[in-house]
């Protein structure tokens, strides 16, 4: 190998070491080693699911829970008993139960604590506030429901992959359904009107869109010389905004009064 070889092997070599070095210093920032109090917190998290004590595991859980849209969320500690086998299936059940708390939880920031890859985090009170993971239970109802709700919309609107949200203002109701391609369609009706009916407007190919690291985004709408952004909020305590935009004027800006996601 010449010396320009040489050099070149040398130099891709520093660049797979420092994106080895900054990927590690990622994960160092983001999951961080669990203080003995959060691992106290987990250990007794996991107990409730050797011991099979589901009332005293009602009182992990911070209420209302959202489960993935159109099921509806869990309200009190009476509904979460009564659903309990809705989520917590045998894989996610023996899951929690021979998880390690060294390997399989971790602590994130903000985020609370966090199983495996995400399929549940707690806040760092220890208060189970989200659940991603759905059972097969949950995936048959879900499409119950979709199918049940594309047959009561009105035909202009009834076709779609996934109902993204729904999301109310003073006077509009909005409605995003998630088509295909990564694109997202917007239906809107005035408040008092039904979704039976015909929407006042519908705009394709809208966008996704992340904003920051908490969470926080918006779907973008872009009809001739108008741009509607729907912005959802999941660290604030608004539930988020309707701009509609003209050039560089903005034409309206209402909050969210009411979520569905």
């Amino acid at each position: 190998m010449g010396v320009k070889g040489i050099i070149t092997k040398h130099i891709n070599m520093k660049k797979i070491i420092l994106f080895i070095v900054i990927v590690m210093q990622f994960h160092f920032v983001n999951a961080k080693e669990m203080e003995q109090r959060d691992k106290d917190i987990v250990s007794s998290f996991i107990d409730c699911f050797k011991t099979n004590n589901k009332k005293k595991l009602a009182t992990f859980i911070s209420y209302p829970l959202e489960r993935e849209y159109p099921i509806p969320p869990i309200k009190n500690e009476k509904e979460f008993l009564e659903r309990y086998d809705e989520i917590f299936d045998n894989y996610l059940i023996n899951a929690i139960k021979k998880s390690d708390i060294e390997k399989d939880w971790s602590t994130m920031g903000w985020r609370g604590i966090m199983f495996k890859d995400g399929d549940l985090y707690m806040t760092e009170q220890g208060l189970v506030y989200s659940i991603n993971y759905m059972s097969e239970f949950e995936k048959k109802a879900s499409k119950l429901i979709i199918e049940r709700e594309k047959s009561f919309l009105h035909p202009s609107v009834s076709e779609f992959v996934r109902p993204e949200l729904i999301m109310e203002t003073d006077n509009f109701r909005i409605r995003i359904d998630y088509m295909e391609n990564h694109k997202f369609r917007y239906s809107v009706w005035p408040s008092k009107k039904r979704m039976s009916e015909a929407p006042s407007l519908i705009i394709n190919n809208g966008v996704f869109e992340r904003q920051g690291t908490c969470g926080n985004h918006q779907y973008v709408f872009i009809n001739h010389k108008y741009k509607y952004t729907c912005y959802i909020s999941q660290c604030n305590s608004s539930l988020g905004f309707l701009f509609v935009d003209k050039g560089d004027k903005v034409v309206i800006s209402k909050p969210i009064i009411d979520l569905h996601n």
